[in-house]
């Protein structure tokens, strides 16, 4: 009986320094999906840790503000702001013909307020690239990726350049949607561990490269790894350096997987909304900063064009134009975003973030939309900028 117990003890000494061992490894995996519940991550920007500041420019004399753009003096905007709050916006902008015309912020947020708006960052980082190639620190788009960061995985059907990352074309591996944040997905460990790098390089590649649309997270985290090769700088330095210092009023903030460690490529850069309106307004005119080329013009015609395997996505840009009542995210997906009527004008380009973060530029209108707020499954893309169209087309 003794040698029973002894030998039950030998197993759970194993056991407990096995848990030991393995919560150490993942104690920030594990901490942080331990303290998912109940987390408003649009904004509670706190939680996230840790982040890099990217400073700004005091650019805000930039910003024309008309004399009534605020929301309870403006009823021009009257049925997209219904829109607006019907669907929990926090933030709602609008820019047309060289001034802000309209504003309104709801949940006790206002002009100061930092919010974080998920996917807008693929569209980040596609400039970055832009820049990049701009400077010549990439050479082209149809370089391999590998030509930057190496092999990484075997590639049977092709090499992966840096324009099917872009245009989400890679033929890696798409894994399942998990929206319960399991603990051995895919998505989970890309979202929430400490060596993002490594898990985005994990996926085998199962398609030809460049033959089918796939949104794919992985795709914007290796440009990630591509940038940093290519340029010897952190996302957030050349960021600032580049780009936020360039157009932005205020700060911004990048959320990395660990200090010092890797920023988030696909997702969860921390902003003020009226700094995502410049950034449109950059792409609105064509790169330009006032009397300053940020990003080539060449770069903003390439990224707003319709890539070979999805007409309505660019460079980690979506296009409004051709209409589709329903844009998924994947072929034969179920999920997908609601366009109940094509747009009112054919030249919309748009920053898509989880839930409803947006961004409209419209160049034909002279119109840059911002709307920011709750994740919305029932968000219908159509309703603002055609409201927005409508309400400026009538007072004409």
């Amino acid at each position: 009986m003794s040698k029973l117990l002894k030998i039950l003890a030998y197993g759970c000494s194993i056991l407990l320094v096995f848990i030991i061992g393995f919560v150490a490894v993942n104690y920030t995996y594990i901490s942080r999906l331990s303290s998912l519940e109940g987390v408003d991550f649009v904004h509670d920007t706190e939680w996230f840790e840790p982040v890099v500041k990217v400073e700004s420019k005091d650019n805000k004399a930039r910003l024309s503000i008309a004399k009534d753009a605020a929301a309870e003096q403006n009823q021009q905007f009257s049925e997209a702001f219904q829109y607006a709050e019907q669907v929990g916006s926090s933030a709602f902008l609008v820019w047309h013909n060289g001034e802000l015309v309209a504003q309104k912020y709801w949940k006790g947020e206002d002009s100061d307020s930092y919010m974080q708006t998920f996917s807008i960052q693929k569209t980040i980082v596609s400039l970055l690239i832009g820049i990049a190639v701009d400077r010549g620190e990439i050479e082209s788009v149809k370089d391999p990726a590998s030509k930057y960061i190496g092999q990484w995985i075997d590639m049977p059907y092709g090499e992966i350049t840096i324009e099917h990352l872009l245009t989400m074309s890679s033929g890696l591996y798409l894994p399942p949607i998990d929206l319960n944040n399991s603990f051995l997905a895919h998505s989970t460990k890309l979202n929430y561990s400490d060596d993002i790098s490594n898990v985005a390089r994990s996926l085998e590649q199962v398609k030809a490269p460049g033959t089918v649309f796939e949104y794919n997270n992985s795709n914007p985290q290796l440009l990630v790894d591509v940038l940093e090769a290519a340029t010897g700088e952190k996302l957030a330095a050349y960021l600032q350096k580049h780009l936020w210092s360039k157009l932005a009023a205020n700060p911004a903030y990048v959320w990395l997987d660990h200090e010092g460690g890797t920023a988030h490529g696909f997702s969860y850069l921390i902003a003020k909304p009226e700094d995502l309106l410049a950034v449109g307004l950059m792409i609105m005119n064509n790169g330009m900063v006032a009397d300053q080329q940020v990003v080539s013009s060449e770069w903003v015609r390439q990224a707003t064009q319709p890539s070979k395997s999805n007409p309505n996505y660019g460079y980690l840009t979506w296009l409004g134009n051709p209409f589709k009542p329903m844009r998924t995210y994947r072929p034969g997906a179920k999920f997908g975003v609601i366009h109940s009527a094509p747009y009112l004008a054919d030249d919309v380009v748009f920053f898509d973030g989880f839930g409803g973060q947006r961004v409209y530029v419209i160049p034909s209108k002279q119109l840059v939309i911002v709307r920011v707020g709750d994740v919305r499954f029932d968000f219908d893309d159509a309703k603002l900028p055609n409201a927005v169209i409508q309400a400026i087309t009538q007072a004409q």
